[in-house]
């Protein structure tokens, strides 16, 4: 009995263990068949998508392709040709400025203890540089152009009373052109040509009409030698013609443009010396300063003419600048006395 009863407590914990065996062996299969399944299913949809998606490049592709072809057509229809390599070669040795300036000023007055008028006034100015360089061959091409006008309320009644007009308080139109050939370093033969107007009629103070558009039109011509380096150029003429063209026929004969009423033109031949300066003198502060001197062959040393400008422009901000120009001239053939502009503000500069 002893024996029965320690056979059965062997026996029993074996069975058990067995028992527990056979389900630790028999549960991995079961996860694996399910695992099967989700990983069949799985791979169906993701061979289905690639399918999808080459389809759709496939069309995206086709899609391209007939956008790409109906865009070259149209630019074919709208775009002029490719610019020749002769232009291209040519356009490259080109460099250019384009500066312009805008100004206005307004100012209301009423019973004020000072005295004085409202007004109102506008300007603009503007300056541009096209330049030409290949080897010892320069062109330097400048154009500048400014106009202004104010209104004052003379009447008492308001700036825009009929009562009152318009007068104009800048009016310049000049294009310089020199062509130079290199001689020794920074000496170079040279060819100028100089063309000085104004666009609109210019009266004086007893409002007599004293210009107005190509009246007069004074163009100087030269052959000399000039000077260049750093911003700093000077040219010397001593042959120099100086023709003025005289559009209005009631300004002809007046203010030595020309020297009867029935001529439109008078010509003059002398020397002439041109000096032109620009530079950055500071940070923000860029200076230009030209100086122009004619003598006449056939009159006195003392008559010559002679024609001064130095522009100050100073960087405020991105947005502002202030400038002083200050403009002189004596020629006797108009007044015997000193001519004299001055002009400053506050102004948006635009560049291009």
């Amino acid at each position: 009995m002893k024996k029965l009863f320690i056979s059965l407590l062997l026996f029993v914990p074996m069975m058990l263990m067995a028992q527990t065996d056979n389900e630790q062996v028999t549960e991995p299969v079961v996860d694996t068949a399910e695992a099967k399944v989700a990983l069949d299913a799985l791979k169906i949809r993701v061979d289905n998508a690639m399918k999808i998606a080459e389809e759709s490049k496939s069309e995206a592709d086709k899609l391209q392709a007939e956008y790409d072809k109906a865009a070259a057509e149209y630019k074919a229809m709208t775009m002029p040709e490719e610019t020749p390599q002769i232009i291209k070669d040519i356009l490259k040795h080109w460099t250019r400025k384009s500066n312009l300036v805008l100004t206005m000023e307004q100012s209301s007055i009423n019973n004020w203890a000072a005295g004085g008028y409202s007004n109102f006034a506008f300007g603009a100015l503007f300056k541009g540089f096209y330049n030409y360089s290949n080897g010892k061959h320069k062109l330097d091409n400048t154009l500048e152009g400014s106009y202004g006008r104010t209104r004052q309320d003379l009447s008492g009644n308001g700036i825009w009373d009929e009562a009152n007009s318009w007068i104009k308080s800048d009016d310049k139109l000049e294009l310089n052109s020199i062509y130079g050939y290199q001689a020794i370093k920074s000496w170079n033969y040279s060819v100028l040509v100089n063309a000085k107007s104004q666009f609109d009629k210019g009266f004086d103070k007893d409002s007599n009409i004293v210009s107005a558009a190509l009246s007069p039109l004074i163009i100087t011509s030269s052959v000399g030698l000039e000077y260049k380096k750093s911003g700093f150029s000077a040219l010397f003429s001593f042959l120099t013609g100086k023709s003025t063209y005289v559009n209005m026929p009631t300004l002809r004969g007046t203010n030595g443009y020309t020297d009867t009423p029935d001529d439109a033109f008078k010509f003059a031949l002398g020397s002439y010396i041109k000096l032109f300066y620009q530079k950055d003198i500071f940070k923000n502060i860029n200076l230009m300063a030209k100086l122009d001197v004619f003598y006449d062959y056939d009159k006195p040393l003392l008559d010559t003419d002679v024609s001064t400008e130095i522009f100050l422009n100073m960087k405020i901000s991105k947005y502002f600048n202030a400038f002083i120009n200050v403009q002189a001239a004596i020629d006797k053939d108009f007044s015997t006395h000193i001519q004299f502009k001055e002009r400053f503000g506050v102004s948006i500069p635009l560049s291009f």
